[in-house]
């Protein structure tokens, strides 16, 4: 068995992580190392991938290409190189690790790594950036320079904080159910604080909007506002009954009949299955490296069109959540299905609100109005079709995003920003 070092909470000594880390009460600086056995043993399972037969004229339509799958697993086995992307990880990225309480709901520590970017300007913002599922930190590494260094002094300037959600990259995951997203926003909250940042921003998409929007509700002084790129609103009763009539307006039509549409379905069907037996699921993922990789890419794909995925940057994605297994980032949506979230039952946010909806995500037709019933929206944006960046617009149009966040913090009235300024 591969072992690692770990000091809080003792309880994890039990599983491996495949990495070395300490998690302290305290903030530490971190480097990403991870095991000489666990990569031989990765490589070693990809060479190994056992490759499915498919029904001609399929591709994409009942899953991944067997030759995708036939060509990621060459690549993985005989290419790719962990340790360079280590060394990058490591170069570029300023890494710690700390233990956090998150709340009264879930007693135990809660052990979180995360990058910490200061800006050199006097005048900076704290911003927590969330990812999603199925990212990590790794996300922010595109847009973190423009957000600590923008072009000139006009523009605002952020401290960012990229924490990995509990389960994801190298966060480890819960060992104790009951650790939903509220209680993730609450840890968030906790790393906040222990970093002096007693008031902050947020910039999320996916599950890390979704955390955002909880600790609006339970953060309502230190949480300043909220940017996000993924605002999901669920239509109501008189919508769906609107739209069965023809009287929807054609944004309203367009998301609902998104929906509805039978290539939307298996997404659907994804989040079904991780929120009701993400163990199972969990047993042939953390098995198959490769399998794992094809998963994730099915969402990946699907929800950022226009992007070409190239093969080193997908396994380093898929590594991210394999060195420590996928089970607890999959179970993330157990814990959502359990506090109604995957149901769209959200607070309302009354902190002002920017929303920017990129093409190919899955709120991209969100109205307006939908938005203003669920958040203080004080901001809104739509991106042309053209613009890319989907599901993942810090990693694959960072600028676009940037100045996002420049155009909605930089306005005081709309974004409560001016706190800052006066503190």
């Amino acid at each position: 068995m591969v072992h690692f070092s770990l000091a809080i909470p003792a309880t994890l000594t039990e599983h491996s992580l495949n990495f070395i880390a300490n998690f302290s009460d305290q903030p530490q600086p971190f480097t990403v190392k991870v095991h000489d056995s666990f990569l031989l043993e990765t490589k070693a399972k990809a060479a190994l991938t056992r490759i499915t037969s498919q029904v001609d004229g399929m591709a994409f339509a009942d899953g991944v290409p067997a030759n995708n799958v036939s060509d990621w697993a060459r690549h993985w086995s005989t290419v790719y190189d962990w340790r360079k992307v280590e060394h990058e990880l490591n170069s570029k990225f300023r890494h710690f690790t700390t233990t956090v309480q998150a709340g009264d709901n879930y007693t135990y520590p809660v052990p979180l790594h995360f990058i910490h970017h200061r800006s050199p300007r006097h005048d900076a913002i704290p911003l927590l950036f969330l990812h999603g599922w199925p990212g990590t930190f790794h996300e922010v590494g595109n847009i973190v320079d423009l957000l600590t260094n923008p072009p000139n002094t006009s523009l605002p300037a952020f401290h960012v904080v990229a924490p990995d959600l509990p389960g994801f990259g190298f966060s480890p995951a819960p060992t104790h159910a009951g650790l939903g997203l509220r209680e993730m926003g609450q840890s968030f909250n906790s790393l906040m604080m222990q970093l002096n940042y007693s008031r902050y921003v947020g910039q999320g998409g996916d599950i890390g909007s979704h955390i955002l929007r909880l600790m609006a509700a339970d953060f309502p002084v230190s949480l300043v506002s909220m940017l996000s790129n993924l605002f999901s609103v669920s239509p109501n009763a008189t919508d769906l009954e609107r739209y069965a009539k023809h009287e929807t307006s054609p944004d309203e039509t367009a998301q609902i009949s998104l929906l509805n549409n039978p290539d939307f379905s298996w997404t659907k069907a994804y989040w079904d299955i991780e929120a009701s037996a993400p163990l199972q699921v969990s047993i042939s993922l953390t098995d198959s490296p490769v399998g794992w990789m094809a998963w994730q890419y099915m969402g990946m794909r699907m929800l950022s069109p226009g992007y070409d995925w190239g093969v080193d940057e997908l396994i380093t994605w898929s590594m991210l959540n394999y060195i420590q297994g996928p089970y607890g980032g999959i179970r993330s949506y157990k814990e959502a299905k359990r506090e109604g979230v995957l149901d769209g039952n959200f607070p309302y946010v009354a902190q002002p609100v920017g929303v920017v909806q990129y093409f190919g995500d899955a709120a991209y037709y969100t109205p307006l109005e939908w938005t203003q019933r669920q958040g203080n929206v004080s901001f809104y944006s739509r991106k042309a079709p053209q613009v890319i960046g989907g599901h993942f617009p810090a990693y694959i149009n960072p600028r676009a995003l940037a100045e996002d966040c420049w155009a909605f913090w930089g306005n005081e009235s709309r974004s409560g920003s001016g706190i800052f300024r006066m503190e």
